[in-house]
């Protein structure tokens, strides 16, 4: 099953989109439509499920042909929809968002790479913020171990974080980031749809943040772009694109992996005073 939700004026000819509400969905889409009504408001939202069955099989592989469907979902207007609990299939990327890089994909500046190889070590383990009970930043936060819940309105997508209880605004409205603005660990996070793809773009870091436990650097010129694409019902993949020239000499991108979690749900973590963090060795030498 794949889900799609699509936003339109309830008593009007033309959606929010600008499409005809008539506008032809393919036959796979429209046998499993369920419309809810927003109250109080003239909007309604419309869940649409699509039964990857009712595509037809393909006979070379086997599989079913998802590709058709989601492709005649985006014309239609669909926007896929990412709502739920998610968790990355393992811990690689936390420690290491390179993990399945070739060496030298990453090109360094000069002082990023020093730095990377003096904390390689562990010996400046004392430093990386969330030792201090300090955030993650992005995109590290999205491979932590702890889960966390996507809400998705047409407007604005909000993810909330077990870990240490944090969350991200992800504005869908047209906005954009000014040139006066408060440098922030987490940036501030505008999106867009391509066609069944939420294409985020986060600026305006505070480059306090470490990109992975292995100590990359970033700087506040920091720029992530994550294209969230959800595969199949329970499965979801996060392009992340890293452009930061201060830190590295051109972008480069990794793919993490998210399965759907469906038997549980958020629970408070709170990092307080972390009485670790004394026994670990640092650049201060505290």
């Amino acid at each position: 099953m794949i889900t799609y939700r699509k936003k339109f004026h309830a008593h009007s000819v033309t959606d929010s989109w600008g499409r005809h509400e008539k506008t032809p969905v393919p036959d796979c889409l429209g046998p499993n439509c369920l419309h809810a009504g927003v109250p109080g408001s003239d909007l309604s939202a419309s869940l649409c499920t699509v039964d990857e069955g009712s595509c037809g099989k393909n006979p070379a592989d086997g599989g079913w042909q998802t590709e058709s469907c989601r492709a005649g979902a985006a014309l239609a207007g669909w926007r896929l929809d990412l709502s739920g609990i998610w968790e990355h299939t393992g811990q690689s990327h936390v420690q290491n968002i390179a993990a399945d890089l070739k060496p030298g994909e990453i090109a360094y500046q000069p002082w990023a790479k020093a730095l990377l190889d003096a904390r390689a070590d562990g010996s400046q383990g004392g430093d990386d913020p969330p030792a201090r009970c300090m955030p993650q930043g992005v995109p590290r936060i999205n491979a932590a171990p702890s889960p966390w819940k996507i809400i998705q309105t047409p407007g604005l997508v909000a993810i909330l974080y077990e870990t240490f209880n944090f969350w991200r605004q992800v504005f869908l409205d047209g906005r954009e980031l000014g040139e006066d603005f408060t440098p922030t660990w987490f940036g501030y996070s505008t999106g867009k749809w391509e066609g069944d793809t939420l294409v985020v773009d986060t600026r305006g870091f505070n480059g306090k943040a470490w990109i992975d436990q292995a100590g990359r650097p970033a700087t506040e010129a920091l720029h992530v772009t994550e294209r969230f694409q959800r595969k199949d019902f329970g499965h979801m993949e996060v392009q992340i694109s890293i452009d930061d020239p201060k830190a590295y000499t051109k972008p480069w991108t990794v793919t993490e992996k998210f399965n759907l979690v469906t038997n549980s749900d958020l629970l408070e973590f709170i990092c307080e005073n972390n009485r670790d963090a004394q026994h670990l060795p640092s650049s201060s030498g505290k």
